[in-house]
């Protein structure tokens, strides 16, 4: 941060300014030469405690008392009453690891407002308005790492304070009183800080716990040893492990002995192994194994990246100003996991396309299932089965190439349709003969019926479809009866299939319960159809669905109508490459799409069990090894879920992916069956491990979707504005911005308003330059 941008005040002219604003003020004592002039020989709060007793009935915003208590103290820092005295609070932010609390909240729920903020000593403070409706109490402890509220029966430290480290309190440039209102809290943030205050009802601190004591093992006496030297040598351990610091979960306390005990070097047994008797000792529930495996991997990530121990100043510590929102990382497609012939051709593909993995995995992934339809089922457990049939859809931007590559994995499938389609006009053919035969025996039996039986009408032929790319659900019924085997839509633009529900039935039909039941495998039955008038009853349908569509419609694939859960059934995969391929003259080798297709062919060739009359998909269990895994699996899963932090935006796709999972591991193993790398019968372990890199690949993309399905029109103009910004250095005037139709500005006056939306959410300032030649102009500098 620039200092030159900071302004340097006094703490009266602090305090009156604030004064004027209409909040209300206290005198702080003052830190002097690392003591505090409240005289005790060690002060933990120094500088940061009121001078009166009863400071929340004296604070005042009387101008003249204010310049009398300053008159007597001249020095005193000022305090802020939070709460209902000034009808505000804040959130306190402390230091790198607050910030990165907050941007993973930013990403989870979108934007935070901007509004008064301060840079303090080792960190900053977001000023909001208290809401009418709740009291936010002051130390709701944390609400997230590092993190805390200034609520009622609390005060901040006010902008003109000093700090112990010979800092002074400032207000972030853009974001103070004459520069931006005081904005109302975002409601996500209200309802974490709710949930906050509900759980630490239910919490009861431990105020006898003095050391932490453990059996009498060799072993267990060090870590006893190493832990009491760890008390000694660090504040923070010892108000963790002594309950001093009250948590939201275990979890996040876990995380935090984590963190202090990789910081100062122990090994990541000896962490595990305090980690285990810290919670046995204190009565709480083991957890598995992974859950230490991930605190542990997460802490040591933390230390080594950070590299800052706790003897750190609040000079050493870095400002950051609140960052943008951004969207979550993603995971690369695993083209690993599948068989070599299929592997190697997505390479191949990817590799002649120029694009990654996932613009032709997604659809390859979804015409294997399709491949395999309903000839295979997987059972997880009695009544529990699933079909290997999936919706994906591809987020890119148009000239992406995204089309292209979907037609690559798609090639095989149009060559078998033009094959049956040439078996089908040769069978028309036959028909047309046979069928004039038939009429022409007609004749002569009406004119003579009573000697000769009555002439065999020749059935006429059904082509044999592999795929649809448009059709209501009446006709989609229909083809479903004449091909049990299954189908997959190949939409090239996904949202007409969505938008297109209903509309011939004036919005008021139920196509999307018949997706949602198709997606299911629902037993089927239509009244509708015309022909005869006769119900069309289908058993276990298959039906996939795959397809692509751009980014600013992903807003629109959401219920307008209500929640009905048939966005979250979509596996979205959501590439962070974004821009148009380079030419490249590497083609797909022949022999490579010849193997993949193979693969697809033997898929397509696998076999139904025949019960009767009738033909029954083969049920293929879990081996012994792959129950265990999908137990492990399914706990960690569910738990991920229970976690307080768990956006509640992600509870509907997360519900699915289960039954994603189970999918996705039966087309893996059978991919694997017909390229001799398992058995047909049943899913091993192998399989199943490979699904989950899968469904850990769609849930990482989940997160980057269910974010942008957020966004606004305004998000949107930003976004765009801020990004294009940036590219210029992070200044431009106001004629570049209208010259280059920047977030659709024409005028000059939609650039005002734009420079406004910018400066209102916190992204920089507006300042009037003087151009060597011309009237003077805008331009907006970013504050990155």
């Amino acid at each position: 941060m620039i200092e030159s941008q900071i302004k340097q005040t006094l703490p009266l002219e602090e305090a009156l300014r604030l004064a004027q604003l209409g909040l209300k003020v206290i005198p702080l004592h003052t830190p002097v030469n690392g003591s505090c002039t409240c005289g005790r020989n060690i002060c933990k709060s120094a500088g940061k405690h009121p001078i009166w007793s009863d400071w929340m009935n004296k604070a005042t915003d009387d101008v003249d008392e204010i310049r009398s208590i300053w008159r007597k103290t001249p020095n005193a820092n000022i305090g802020i009453p939070m709460g209902r005295t000034n009808g505000i609070f804040a959130l306190d932010i402390d230091g790198s690891s607050g910030m990165e609390t907050l941007q993973g909240w930013i990403s989870y729920h979108g934007g935070i407002p901007a509004t008064w903020q301060i840079i303090t000593g080792g960190g900053t403070q977001l000023w909001y308005r208290m809401p009418t409706y709740m009291d936010i109490p002051n130390s709701v402890k944390k609400v997230g790492i590092n993190i805390d509220i200034r609520g009622s029966g609390g005060q901040s430290v006010a902008p003109g304070s000093k700090h112990p480290s010979g800092k002074t309190y400032q207000w972030v440039p853009g974001r103070s009183p004459d520069e931006i209102k005081l904005a109302d809290p975002p409601e996500w943030l209200l309802n974490k800080i709710q949930e906050v205050m509900e759980a630490q009802r239910k919490v009861e601190p431990s105020h006898d716990a003095t050391t932490v004591t453990f059996g009498q093992s060799l072993n267990l006496d060090f870590l006893m040893r190493k832990a009491n030297e760890l008390t000694q040598k660090s504040k923070l351990f010892r108000e963790v492990t002594m309950q001093e610091k009250v948590f939201v979960s275990a979890s996040e306390r876990d995380l935090s002995i984590a963190n202090i005990a990789a910081i100062h070097g122990w090994s990541d047994q000896e962490i595990l192994d305090f980690l285990i008797q810290y919670r046995k000792f204190h009565g709480e529930h083991l957890k598995h194994p992974l859950y230490y495996q991930l605190t542990i991997t997460k802490a040591r990530q933390w230390a080594q990246e950070n590299q800052m121990n706790e003897q750190a100043t609040p000079d050493e510590v870095e400002i950051e100003a609140i960052p943008l929102p951004k969207l979550p990382n993603v995971n690369s497609f695993p083209t690993d996991i599948f068989p070599s012939p299929i592997a190697t051709f997505l390479n191949a593909a990817s590799t002649s396309l120029g694009l990654p993995a996932d613009y032709v995995g997604i659809h390859m992934l979804t015409f294997l299932g399709t491949a395999v339809g309903s000839s295979r089922m997987i059972e997880l457990k009695p009544g529990y089965r699933q079909q290997p049939n999936l919706y994906t859809c591809i987020i890119a931007d148009t000239g992406t190439g995204k089309s292209p590559a979907q037609e690559s994995a798609f090639s095989p499938i149009l060559e078998s349709q033009h094959k049956y389609h040439e078996i089908y006009q040769q069978k028309m053919k036959e028909y047309e003969v046979a069928f004039r035969q038939y009429q022409a025996k007609l004749s002569v039996w009406k004119k003579n019926s009573k000697n000769q039986d009555l002439p065999e009408e020749p059935e006429k032929p059904q082509m044999k479809e592999l795929y649809i790319v448009q059709s209501t659900i009446e006709a989609l019924v229909r083809a479903l009866k004449q091909n049990d085997r299954g189908l997959v839509l190949k939409a090239d633009e996904l949202s007409g299939w969505i938008r297109g529900m209903n509309q011939y039935k004036g919005g008021k039909g139920d196509d999307r319960e018949q997706f949602l039941s198709l997606w299911s495998g629902t037993d089927i039955k239509v009244n509708r159809v015309r022909d005869n008038g006769e119900p069309i009853f289908i058993s276990k349908p298959f039906f996939s669905v795959t397809g692509n569509i751009p980014p600013d419609i992903v807003a629109t694939l959401e219920d307008e109508q209500g929640e009905d859960g048939f966005i979250h059934r979509i596996l979205f995969s959501y590439p962070d490459v974004q821009d148009p391929s380079d030419w490249t003259w590497v083609g797909v080798p022949t022999e490579v799409v010849h193997e993949y297709s193979q693969v697809l062919e033997e898929l397509y060739r696998l076999k139904h069990i025949e019960v009767g009359t009738t033909q029954k998909p083969k049920v293929l269990c879990l081996s012994e090894e792959a129950k265990k895994w999908w137990e492990e699996w399914y706990s960690i899963h569910i738990n991920e879920m229970k976690d307080e932090e768990f956006p509640r935006k992600l509870r509907g796709p997360w519900a699915k992916m289960p039954n994603q999972l189970a999918r996705m591991a039966l087309i893996v193993h059978m991919a694997r069956v017909v390229c001799n790398e398992a058995t047909d019968e049943e899913v091993d372990a192998i399989s199943m491990d490979r699904a989950a890199q899968l469904t850990k690949y769609f849930k990482s993309h989940a997160k980057k979707v269910y974010l942008h399905l957020k966004k606004t029109q305004v998000d949107k103009r930003i976004e765009e504005a801020v990004e294009w910004i940036r590219k210029k250095g992070g200044v431009a005037r106001k004629r570049d911005i209208q010259m280059h139709r920047v977030a659709n500005c024409k005028k000059s006056s939609e650039v005002d308003v734009l420079f406004g939306e910018l400066r209102d959410f916190g992204y920089g300032t507006i300042q009037k330059v003087q151009p060597k030649r011309g009237r003077p102009t805008l331009e907006f500098v970013l504050f990155e």
